[in-house]
């Protein structure tokens, strides 16, 4: 695992990413070919020093023969791409007869991206570990709630059931004092109306 620091160059709405070589601009891809993503990083790591064109026609084309054309089509293109105006040597100056300089300012960073994966996955355990706590904390009030329930339901059972018993009580009652009351009755009337046979002789 590489473990050594990313390199960028930055200036304006421009970064130059050294480790992935690209280009990018707000961070959005700059569609750069290889030969010039070269002659930009070496403008850039030589920013406010004059290039000379035969320096840099060595640097980038190393043991291999090229015109002069070459150099000057590659600065073009890269003028281009950064949006440069024809004349305003906004990033690139043209020093006649010798070479070319990068005029813009350039900020150098370093970036740890061992580190910053690190400190990333730190946070991201500790996001994990909240959210586990939160749902933990969360559990026993649910399981309260859920206790208060079956507690209530318990007593509303208790109740109905309360309910049904004195009303079969109280029909059971009602039903005993009425056949009491009929059994009283029933003697009575059938002495009232018994016939007697004394009775009728005498009144013959």
């Amino acid at each position: 695992m590489n473990d050594e620091p990313s390199l960028f160059y930055e200036f304006g709405p421009f970064r130059v990413n050294v480790a992935e070589r690209v280009l990018e601009k707000n961070d959005e891809l700059v569609s750069l070919t290889p030969k010039v993503f070269e002659t930009l990083l070496v403008l850039v790591e030589h920013s406010g020093h004059v290039l000379a064109k035969d320096d840099l026609i060595s640097r980038l084309w190393p043991d291999t023969f090229v015109e002069e054309s070459s150099l000057t089509q590659n600065i073009s293109l890269l003028r281009r791409a950064l949006d440069e105006a024809p004349g305003a040597h906004k990033y690139i100056e043209t020093i006649p007869k010798r070479g070319y300089r990068f005029v813009a300012d350039v900020r150098r960073l370093s970036i740890d991206t061992h580190e910053t994966m690190t400190q990333q996955s730190i946070s991201t355990q500790l996001m994990i570990a909240a959210q586990i706590e939160e749902e933990v904390s969360d559990a026993p009030a649910t399981a309260a709630i859920a206790q208060r329930s079956a507690g209530v339901l318990t007593r509303y059972r208790l109740i109905g059931a309360t309910v049904v018993a004195l009303i079969l009580i109280v029909a059971i009652t009602a039903v005993y004092f009425r056949y009491r009351s009929r059994a009283a009755a029933e003697p009575h009337r059938a002495g009232e109306y018994r016939y007697s046979p004394i009775q009728n002789n005498r009144q013959r």
